[in-house]
């Protein structure tokens, strides 16, 4: 009777087994991935987000702060006068529903008027 030697200990062994046995794990027949060492350096690039990379991804995705808007006061007096008018006009037409005299007003120097103008950016 034949009797197997020490010598042919790769003979009739799985894939499995031959790659290292079932703590190392089985990647496929013509895999070289042999070690969790080999492993890790792929899962470093392919795998979960490292907390390094997941703080730089942090700072790159801080919202910028808003800058403060900008603002601009128009005096009526430097309007032109056909724009003053239309203006008057205007105000003329909505305190009449109120029964209040936008003329009577201005001649008494009760009429302040302010225009302004806010910009976002």
């Amino acid at each position: 009777a034949v009797t197997s030697s020490s010598s042919s200990e790769g003979e009739g062994k799985s894939a499995k087994e031959s790659v290292g046995g079932a703590a190392a794990g089985h990647y496929g027949y013509f895999s070289n991935i042999k070690t969790p060492e080999y492993k890790s350096g792929w899962d470093d690039i392919w795998g979960k987000e490292s907390k390094s990379s997941a703080q730089k991804k942090s700072v790159k995705k801080a919202t910028p702060k808003p800058k403060t808007p900008v603002f601009i006061s128009l005096d009526f007096e430097d309007l032109p006068l056909e724009i003053q008018d239309a203006l008057a006009d205007k105000v003329r037409t909505q305190l009449k529903k109120k029964r209040i005299s936008y003329d009577a007003r201005a001649k008494n120097g009760h009429v302040e008027w302010t225009i302004d103008c806010k910009i976002f950016r």
